[in-house]
């Protein structure tokens, strides 16, 4: 059994398929990715060039991932170890900003301010949340202050768009929070906001801090660049993503993200391909074959019909959508019908119910 405290869990709590190794860990009985990558040496001077860093990047996570196929659970490594790789890379990164794909960058770390004007990660709130999908409850969910994102619609406005409110993140306070949370029977340590992307250094420091061996879920809009997607890679064992729009312009029109399709369905397959995945999309009025029908189609296509599918019909009007005659409104019952009818045609069949 990994260290840490386990959750012991009978199988008819295991929820839905497709969540096989993020179960394993709620119960104790696979070491969670972001202690598999503590195993691993660094294999180089973390104050090589970043050239070095990011070679010996890829040999440890191809040594990472030769440890998770095969099931192991080495020893935490003493002396530089992969997780510490990744926040030197991280925080490099921060000094000319391209987490996101704004590539705005700013010198985050000198106070500079980019696009999601979050110059330090800040904390809004954390409590262990009960509203979250069935598998992931109890979560103990770390709200962060800022986003990249300007959705018109936003739920989370106030913490979304205010990234100066809140606390600041201390590591140290953050991992015995995470701790703390798992003795109390929390499944996983899940980071949102607002979005848990301007603060990826804050969130992998959190990681190292924590003695726990908790299921780490990444709770974002998927609007990362590869290079920041591949800093997540070993870090995630469930990916809680929003997928919310479609190949037109509704991206750039409602949220100020450009290339949205193009980047945020790149970003799904790296995360497919790194660990498992529950996709959120919250349907919009007036946006059905925009896009709820092109998402559910390349869902099925691209991740499989039984990729785990929460369905969302409680948009309300918020923030700034009357600036959208089509999004001043809820959902009518004839949508919601339809939306059911385009998922099931799709072949999706794995929905949160």
């Amino acid at each position: 059994m990994p260290a840490g405290h386990g959750n012991p869990m009978t199988r008819h709590e295991q929820g839905p398929r497709g969540l096989e190794r993020y179960w394993s860990v709620v119960r104790g009985e696979a070491s969670a990715r972001h202690r598999l990558l503590r195993s691993v040496p660094a294999g180089v001077d973390l104050d090589a060039d970043d050239l070095e860093l990011w070679e010996a990047h890829g040999k440890g996570l191809g040594e990472f991932r030769r440890i998770l196929a095969a099931g192991e659970n080495p020893p935490i490594f003493q002396g530089a170890n992969l997780l510490d790789l990744k926040i030197e890379l991280a925080t490099r990164m921060m000094r000319s900003c391209e987490i996101c794909e704004k590539r705005c960058g700013a010198n985050r770390l000198a106070g500079e301010l980019g696009y999601c004007r979050c110059a330090e990660a800040r904390i809004s709130s954390t409590f262990l949340h009960m509203g979250e999908e069935p598998e992931l409850v109890p979560s103990y969910t770390i709200f962060f202050s800022g986003c990249n994102a300007r959705c018109g619609f936003c739920q989370n406005w106030d913490i979304s768009q205010s990234p100066f409110d809140g606390r600041p993140f201390d590591e140290d306070d953050v991992g015995n929070g995470i701790d703390v949370m798992h003795r109390r029977g929390a499944k996983n340590v899940n980071w949102v906001g607002g979005d848990p992307t301007p603060h990826l250094l804050a969130v992998l420091r959190g990681l190292r801090a924590t003695e726990s061996n908790i299921a780490n879920v990444w709770n974002s809009n998927m609007y990362l660049t590869r290079d920041a997607m591949s800093l997540l890679a070993g870090t995630v064992d469930l990916y809680l993503t929003d997928f919310k729009f479609g190949p037109g312009d509704c991206g750039q029109r409602y949220s100020g993200l450009e290339r949205y399709w193009e980047i945020v369905g790149r970003n799904h397959l790296l995360a497919k391909q790194d660990a498992e995945i529950i996709i959120r999309h919250l349907a919009l009025p007036g946006n059905l074959e925009c896009c709820s029908r092109p998402i559910f189609d390349w869902v099925a296509e691209n991740l499989g019909t039984g990729t785990r599918f929460n369905l969302m019909f409680q948009y309300r009007p918020a923030a700034f959508s009357d600036q959208f005659p089509e999004l001043r409104r809820r959902l009518s019952s004839a949508e919601i019908s339809e939306l059911l009818e385009m998922a099931h045609e799709a072949g999706l069949d794995n929905l949160v119910r």
